[in-house]
């Protein structure tokens, strides 16, 4: 016999199995699944969730660095687009730390020629 299901009151919909959320705090909108993936590095920790939002499902990917709370990252993507995501992470495991760097840049260079062009 399974156990009843539980719905998250945000959204009305029952939460899945792999739901880990206590949805009596009033912030706790979404259903979330237990970190997956997870990577701990000698700098941080960056993992990846299942998430349940009221916007829909979203795969999360975070990550934060040991020595910097002020260094942390946070991607939410709808799951169609998480494929292309996890295939862009696979590209870049050959990649040297210097190589990541300049990627970094680039993306950082790249947001601030488009700021203010949103329309």
């Amino acid at each position: 016999m399974s156990a009843p299901a539980r719905t998250n009151p945000h959204t009305g919909r029952d939460c899945p199995d792999w739901c880990q959320t206590d949805h009596a705090e009033k912030y706790q909108t979404s259903c979330v699944g237990s970190g997956t993936a997870g990577l701990r590095m000698e700098l941080g920790n960056v993992w990846a969730r299942a998430m349940i939002t009221p916007d829909g499902p979203r795969v999360s990917v975070n990550g934060s660095a040991w020595d910097d709370p002020h260094r942390s990252a946070y991607v939410e993507a709808e799951p169609w687009y998480a494929e292309q995501l996890a295939t862009l992470v696979e590209l870049l495991a050959d990649a040297s730390p210097e190589r990541h760097r300049m990627l970094a840049a680039g993306i950082r260079r790249a947001a601030a020629d488009l700021a203010g062009q949103e329309t």
